[in-house]
């Protein structure tokens, strides 16, 4: 009996051990110089929207601060001057916690190149190589950067439909209309239409410069496999969807199935794997992202059974995020017109702090449609799905065979397609 409670006690112990070991702590201490307008942080994991409830903010006082960071797997933060980020204009500070200490020293944005962060093998080895890269580029790229900024000062930048799109954005005030511009802004200077000649071809003379960078780095992925060469892959592949002249997508999605092989339980691996999914179907044409939720009564829907054979727009907001909130509202009369014509909404709350939240809001607005209720945070993975980590919501509008038809589409732009491809029953 005596030997029976001895081992029960041991098997305690090592259950006890292994649950501590889990969770470990980093502390993140340091000094701010020459920024007395800073007065807090925030910090997230990387590919984390900083208005998500799980970014906490650390108070700077006396030019000093220390944060006490619970962690479990090895991945990469970031960290930002909250007033950068109130600005919209950040240098974000990367590192990799460690059960330990991580020191930082931190200066101006227009300083940055003085950051020192130090503390454990894999943040001195990961910044060393990202500053060595980062030199030899910038020392290749310094001629071609320098002429573009003499452009910028004389006006000689932008093409003449940027210039008129710019003017046309400070006289506009409805912030649907803007996203919709921006949105426009974004494609033009992708396509490089939104550039003057010379300016567009300054702009080719880089992408050559960072083309070899990028080839150079994915032999460097393969040779060195490490969770921050994860994150320098999963950073690559984001970069696919904007810079595709730059960054291979075939050559990366390879390269991270051989790191979700050997990383098979890591977070990165989950999300590199959902970001792939997105960037192979979430486009015209493509297939939208099915799941099963339920709405505030608890009774559980599946997307593909709500929509099937009808035309849908999958409207997927969060409380706090005012342009899809009027964008939903909008949609109602779209929706009154067309409902009994083979077309319907679907709307999806997630990104919510508070259930009672989104319980107001419906309340308030009373869409005719069902609203389901996605999993708060962190927790949802229709987010990565949709590409909308670092947004308030998104949408899509599906046709009645299930295929894409647009992403994010304007109110009138749903209209258009509606009037085209429905009729009268």
């Amino acid at each position: 009996m005596k030997n029976k409670i001895i081992l029960l006690f041991l098997c305690l112990i090592l259950i006890i051990t292994a649950c501590t070991q889990k969770e470990k702590t980093c502390t993140i201490t340091g000094k701010v110089i020459n920024r007395p307008q800073s007065t807090e942080f925030r910090l997230a994991k990387s590919f984390v929207d900083f208005r998500s409830k799980s970014a906490v903010k650390i108070p700077i006082k006396d030019s000093t601060f220390t944060y006490e960071l619970k962690f479990e797997d090895i991945e990469a933060y970031t960290l930002v001057f909250e007033d950068e980020n109130i600005q919209g204009r950040m240098r974000p500070i990367t590192f990799f916690p460690v059960n330990g200490t991580i020191i930082m020293e931190l200066y101006p944005m227009e300083e940055y190149k003085k950051n020192i962060v130090s503390g454990g093998k894999i943040n001195n080895e990961f910044l060393k190589y990202q500053k060595k890269k980062n030199e030899e580029i910038e020392s290749k790229t310094k001629p071609i950067n320098d002429s573009i900024q003499i452009l910028i000062a004389n006006d000689e930048y932008n093409s003449q439909i940027m210039k008129d799109l710019y003017e046309k954005l400070e006289n506009t005030e409805k912030q649907e209309d803007k996203f919709k511009m921006y949105t426009q802004i974004n494609g033009l200077y992708q396509s490089g239409e939104g550039l003057s000649p010379v300016a567009k071809k300054l702009s080719a003379q880089n992408d050559s410069i960072n083309k070899i960078f990028q080839d150079r780095e994915l032999e460097y992925m393969k040779e060195n496999i490490s969770i921050p060469s994860y994150y320098t892959l999963i950073q690559a592949i984001l970069n696919t969807e904007h810079f595709p002249e730059i960054f291979d997508f075939n050559k990366l999605s390879a390269l991270q199935k051989k790191y979700a092989a050997k990383y098979k339980n890591h977070p990165y691996t989950q999300y590199s794997t959902e970001v792939l999914w997105r960037f192979t179907n979430m486009k015209p044409g493509g297939d939208f992202y099915d799941f099963t939720l339920p709405d505030l009564e608890g009774k559980e829907y599946t997307l593909s059974n709500e929509i099937r054979s009808k035309y849908a727009f999958i409207d997927i907001w969060a409380p706090w995020c005012g342009p899809c909130i009027a964008k939903s509202r909008k949609m109602k009369s779209v929706h009154d017109t067309y409902k009994d014509k083979g077309f319907t909404v679907v709307g999806v709350a997630s990104k919510y702090e508070k259930l009672e939240n989104v319980v107001k809001l419906l309340e308030k607005d009373k869409y005719p449609w069902i609203t389901l209720i996605d999993k708060p945070e962190l927790d949802s993975r229709i987010n990565e799905h949709y590409g909308i980590e670092m947004a308030g919501g998104g949408s899509v509008l599906v046709d009645n065979v299930g295929k894409i038809v647009l992403i994010n589409p304007s109110v009138e732009d749903v209209q258009k397609v509606l009037e085209t491809n429905l009729t009268e029953n």
